[in-house]
C-alpha cells in the first residue's frame, strides 16, 4: 500500500512530525530560544533551560558532538497547525494528497469518503508534542505541563538535531527520488526515527532516574502509548495508527540490530548505506546479510489503453511488505498478517479512475518464490470472503485449474474484483466496472 498504508503517503513525510522535543535557554549555553516561541508556562521554561544537559548527554551515549548551537521555541497549538498545513502542501501538494486517499480507500485501507489530508492534520495537530523542522533546523515543544512524555520527546527531538548537524536529514529523506517511492520513503524514515528512538533508550536506561526520573521503559512504548491514546480519542483508523508507529517501533528494533552487529560505525553507514525497503526494516537479517536481499524492480503495466476513454490514471507508487503486513491486520485475516506478507519480493501498482465507473486498482506483487505467492494468494481469498457485500459471491480458484484465480461478482454477475496467480506472480484488480473485459486487464497486468 502506500505511504501510509501502511504507510500511506501524505502520513509517511509527516512521521517526522510525530514525535516531540525541547528547547534551549539562556545566554551563555549553546542553546538559543526560537524568536516565534516564546516560553508560556513554567514547564516550557524548566524544558529550555534543561536542554543543554540534554544535549551533554546525548553526546556521551551517541559518542558524537554537537557541531553548532541548537535553536529552540515552544509553540500552542495554533502555532502547530498553521505550520503542519503549510509543511504538508510544500511536502506533497493537496491535489496528491487526494489521489492517495482515493488510492487507500480503493485498497480498503480506509473507509469511502475518507478526507486523508484533513484527518493527518487533525491526528497530528492533537498527537505531536514537539518537532524538529529540517529546513529552519529549529526544534519546537508544545506548551504543556511536563510529563514522562514531554520529557521524552525532548531528548528524541534533540536526538534528531544532532542527526541532522551530520547526516542532513532534508537530503536523506525529503529528496524527490526517495519521496516518489513510498516503501523507499518509509524505510528512510524508519532509519531516522529509530535510531533517535534506540538513543532515547539507550539514554533513558544510564541517565533516567537522575535525569528524568523515570522508571524502565521498553523500547517503542511511549510513542505506542501516546499515538494509542490518539487513536481512541480521535477514531483514527488502526491501520493509519500502526503506520505512523512504524518507523519507531520497527525501526528501533532495526537499528538495534544493525548497533549489535557493528556498533555505532554500522548505525552511520545507514545514512550512505540505506535500507531500500520496509521488508528489509522488518527483517534486518535481509539488510545485514553479505548478499543483501533487495526489491525485485517491478512494474504495473499501464492500463489505459484497454480501458477506453473517460479513464485516467489517479495514482501509481510500491506498497511494501509493511503494507501488505497492515492490509492483512485491519482488513483481512489477521492470522495472515505476517505469513502472507513476509514473501514479498517487490510490488507495483495504479489506480485508475472513471467520472461514472468509480475507482480501479491494478497491483502486480512478486513473491520470493511460488510457494510465497501460493501463501498470498491465499490470504487475498480470505480477505475477499470477508469483506463481500450483501449479493457478493466469491469464486475460489477450481482445482487444477490454470490459471489459479478467483472472482468476486455482485448480484447481477458482474465481476468487481479478479485475482490471478501465475508462478510467483499475483494480480489483483479491484473496482472492476460492468463492461470490462476483466480477464483483458489481468493478462496485460503480469510482467
Amino acid at each position: 500500500m502506500p505511504r501510509l498504508p501502511v504507510a500511506p503517503p501524505v502520513v509517511a513525510p509527516l512521521l517526522a512530525l510525530v514525535a516531540s522535543l525541547a528547547p534551549a535557554c539562556d545566554e551563555t549555553s549553546r542553546v538559543s530560544r526560537a524568536p516565534d516561541g516564546p516560553p508560556r508556562t513554567d514547564a516550557d521554561r524548566d524544558m529550555l533551560e534543561g536542554l543543554d544537559g540534554v544535549l551533554d548527554l546525548l553526546e556521551q551515549v551517541r559518542e558524537r558532538d554537537f557541531l553548532h548551537p541548537v535553536v529552540a521555541g515552544c509553540y500552542d497549538k495554533d502555532q502547530l497547525r498553521e505550520y503542519l498545513t503549510t509543511q504538508m502542501d510544500e511536502m506533497q501538494p493537496p491535489e496528491v494528497t487526494a489521489a492517495q486517499s482515493r488510492a487507500f480507500i480503493a485498497w480498503g485501507y480506509l473507509p469511502e469518503g475518507t478526507d486523508l489530508r484533513e484527518l493527518s492534520l487533525q491526528a497530528l495537530t492533537h498527537a505531536v508534542g514537539g518537532f524538529y523542522d529540517w529546513k529552519s533546523q529549529h526544534l519546537y515543544c508544545m506548551t504543556t505541563e511536563v510529563g514522562l512524555l514531554s520529557q521524552y520527546v525532548v531528548i528524541h527531538e534533540s536526538m534528531h538535531a544532532l542527526q541532522d548537524q551530520h547526516e542532513g536529514l532534508e537530503g536523506y529523506a525529503l529528496n524527490a527520488e526517495v519521496m516518489a517511492d513510498d516503501d523507499r520513503w518509509l524505510a528512510r524514515s524508519a532509519v531516522v526515527e529509530g535510531e533517535a528512538t534506540f538513543v532515547t533508550n539507550v539514554m533513558l536506561g544510564r541517565h533516567g532516574d537522575e535525569l528524568l526520573q523515570v522508571d524502565d521503559v521498553s523500547p517503542g512504548e511511549i510513542a505506542k502509548a501516546a499515538l494509542g491514546e490518539l487513536a481512541a480519542t480521535q477514531s483514527m483508523p488502526g491501520i493509519l495508527a500502526d503506520s505512523m508507529t512504524f518507523p519507531y517501533i520497527q525501526g528501533e528494533r532495526f537499528v538495534t540490530a544493525v548497533f549489535e552487529a557493528g556498533g555505532w560505525e554500522a548505525v552511520d553507514r545507514l545514512y550512505t548505506d540505506p535500507p531500500t525497503s520496509s521488508e528489509q526494516i522488518l527483517h534486518p537479517e535481509k539488510y545485514l546479510a553479505r548478499r543483501r536481499e533487495e526489491p525485485v524492480p517491478i512494474e504495473a503495466p499501464e492500463l489505459l489503453p484497454l480501458l477506453g476513454e473517460g479513464w485516467d490514471m489517479v495514482y501509481a507508487n510500491t506498497a511494501g511488505e509493511m503494507s501488505y503486513q497492515l492490509l492483512m491486520k485491519h482488513v483481512g485475516d489477521p492470522g495472515d498478517a505476517f505469513r502472507a506478507a513476509d514473501g514479498w519480493g517487490g510490488d507495483a501498482y495504479r489506480l485508475y479512475g472513471h467520472d461514472e465507473h468509480g475507482d480501479l486498482l491494478q497491483v502486480v506483487w512478486v513473491g520470493d518464490d511460488e510457494d510465497e505467492a501460493v501463501e498470498l494468494q491465499d490470504a487475498l481469498v480470505r480477505l475477499l470472503e470477508r469483506n463481500a457485500g450483501a449479493g457478493e459471491r466469491l469464486h475460489r480458484p477450481e482445482p487444477d485449474a490454470w490459471p489459479v484465480q478467483a472472482r468476486l461478482t455482485d448480484d447481477a454477475g458482474h465481476t468487481r474484483e479478479l485475482l490471478r496467480r501465475e508462478d510467483s506472480v499475483v494480480v489483483w484488480l479491484r473496482g472492476l466496472p460492468a463492461g470490462v473485459d476483466g480477464e483483458a486487464l489481468v493478462e496485460a497486468s503480469l510482467p
